[in-house]
């Protein structure tokens, strides 16, 4: 079962997120790489909670991922997971290090892309609240190594409530001298993305 009100709620949280997107991650993760960069959005979705199991099972991506996960609290509940495959992260790191990609991800390595999961997310965090006059604070970020299969699969068993569905919007963010590409994700209760939507008056 669905809770949001229909397709055309979705689109306008389409251009919603974008314009936050476009207006903070981009500027700040252009400022990180030092190159511009580029976006899409792959897809946003709404899925039945019931149906969470079954996409993830439907993954056979077996790619090892490096991610961080930043929970996003107060007056909205968002969820940011921002990930790459494990060895475009040791050259992500080197970028953000000043050095050339890394070897091995190492613990230096691993905090500098929590970091930049910690600043893309409160990137958006920060366009929803000058966009809507609310308060949202961040929680400390979790890095992990895995599948995105089993990465998305804490994500939504952590954003799952009372709700009956989530909303699942993907972007990718790509560095237009260097070629990496840093995946977003946003999960949203259809409650909190309504709110946003009253709050901006779309």
């Amino acid at each position: 079962m669905k809770d949001f009100h229909n397709n055309e709620a979705l689109d306008k949280l389409y251009k919603v997120l974008e314009s936050y997107v476009t207006q903070r991650t981009i500027p700040s993760l252009s400022v990180l790489l030092h190159e511009p960069v580029h976006h899409y959005i792959k897809e946003i979705k709404e899925i039945g909670t019931s149906d969470i199991e079954e996409l993830i099972s439907s993954l056979n991506e077996e790619s090892v991922m490096a991610a961080a996960y930043v929970r996003g609290e107060g007056d909205f509940q968002i969820g940011v997971l921002v990930y790459l495959p494990e060895k475009e992260s040791k050259s992500l790191a080197g970028i953000l290090l000043g050095q050339n990609a890394l070897v091995d991800l190492d613990a230096v390595g691993k905090s500098s892309i929590s970091e930049i999961g910690n600043m893309l997310s409160a990137s958006i965090f920060n366009a929803i609240s000058h966009k809507t006059g609310s308060k949202i604070s961040s929680t400390v970020p979790g890095f992990a190594i895995d599948t995105i299969r089993t990465l998305l699969e804490g994500v939504t068993v952590e954003s799952t409530n009372e709700s009956s569905s989530l909303i699942l919007a993907y972007f990718d963010l790509k560095g237009t001298k260097s070629g990496l590409v840093i995946s977003v994700l946003i999960v949203l209760d259809p409650s909190e993305a309504t709110k946003i939507l009253l709050k901006e008056r779309v």
